[in-house]
């Protein structure tokens, strides 16, 4: 698959396709993907993405290509071609850039990195209270590789909702969110399902958080014929706080997969991940979890679940929540649970006159509702 994308890799991308090469893209072998069906993935063909109209929004990409004349941010913030950003912005961007280019290790990233075409780099200054909406367009059955650099300044407020419409059921999207959050900055992150069904979509996330700043995501999705969220956040000073939300509800055959690594590197820092999914049909979902915890990273308090609910016989479910500890003073926990419906709370609601559809509907709603209540709508 690699020598058909060759010819899709731009000179910026250039050393990220050298790197990509020596990696190699993930095989069954590879563990983060040992769930996700690659066979079908590679065996895909699709078109570089091209310039196509769309309705006007606040920020918009078309077929993962940043159209800033289509885009119209909120008074105060910097939304710039990311091109034209690293320029600008270059003592901001490059250590970023570089760094990225150094440490990155999953293959989907360095993919979106080789191969996009234009980006978009947002600046968030100080004190600012905002809320953005980016809206994603795919108009065809292309491979997009979608990029946004966020970077929020100190004490500022940002509400991030992600959009993503797709006229096309089998596009491969590729796409890379950086977040920067000076101290003291809030970011909450909302991503929910739209219009179309995604084909393949494999996003990135990656955050570094600076002192007393707070970063909430929270996700909503129903699957495609392979989704895949990979997360790294760095907590990198003291009272730096991270929670993670996300809930898949999964049909027919839909796969969706999450790949967690928060790390904390400085004392004082707080972290929640919470994700679930609800599977029927022969649907699958994988969930692999790590909090890392440094050895400078003292009183640390760090939480993490993941709870699936099988409503047929062939829902597939995978939990893989795991610890590395290497301080004394610190309070962590993580757990996993897989189940079906109890048939005993199903009979004591048909007993009080409700049908069995409803009394059915009535927990799996109540399942979600953990995680949807969180969601700030």
């Amino acid at each position: 698959m690699l020598d058909q994308l060759e010819g899709h890799v731009t000179e910026a991308g250039q050393k990220a396709w050298k790197r990509l090469q020596s990696l190699g893209l993930p095989t069954k072998k590879s563990e983060s993907y040992r769930y996700v069906r690659l066979s079908d993935l590679y065996s895909s063909s699709f078109e570089a993405p091209s310039r196509s109209e769309a309705p006007k929004g606040e920020l918009t990409f078309v077929n993962g290509i940043f159209r800033s004349d289509l885009s119209s941010p909120p008074e105060g913030v910097v939304a710039l071609p990311l091109s034209q950003g690293a320029l600008t912005y270059r003592a901001i961007l490059s250590h970023r850039l570089e760094q990225e280019l150094a440490s990155e290790k999953d293959p989907f990233a360095l993919l979106n990195r080789a191969i996009h075409r234009e980006g978009l780099f947002l600046y968030i200054p100080s004190k600012l209270e905002c809320e953005l909406t980016v809206t994603f367009h795919y108009t065809s059955n292309m491979l997009c590789a979608p990029r946004i650099h966020l970077v929020a300044g100190r004490e500022s407020s940002t509400k991030l909702r992600l959009k993503h419409l797709l006229s096309a059921s089998s596009a491969c999207i590729t796409s890379y969110l950086d977040l920067a959050l000076d101290e003291r900055a809030a970011l909450q992150l909302i991503e929910r399902p739209e219009k179309g069904e995604p084909g393949w979509h494999f996003e990135t996330i990656r955050a570094t958080l600076k002192r007393s700043s707070r970063l909430s995501t929270y996700t909503h999705v129903e699957g495609g014929i392979t989704t895949r969220q990979d997360y790294h956040i760095q907590l990198q000073a003291p009272d730096a706080e991270a929670t993670l939300y996300g809930l898949a509800e999964l049909k027919a055959h839909r796969h969706h997969h999450t790949h967690v690594l928060m790390e904390h590197q400085a004392p004082h820092c707080h972290s929640l991940q919470h994700f679930k999914s609800v599977l029927s049909g022969p649907s699958r979902a994988s969930f692999e979890g790590k909090i890392y915890v440094h050895p400078e990273a003292q009183k640390t308090d760090a939480y993490q679940m993941n709870n699936n609910l099988l409503l047929t016989p062939h829902a597939q479910a995978y939990s893989k929540p795991n610890l590395e500890i290497f301080a004394d003073d610190v309070k962590a926990s993580h757990g996993s649970t897989t189940g079906q419906l109890d048939e005993e709370a199903i009979f004591y609601l048909t007993s009080r006159g409700l049908k069995k559809e409803a009394a059915y509907d009535l927990l799996v709603n109540g399942f979600c509702q953990e995680i949807l209540q969180k969601i700030p709508c």
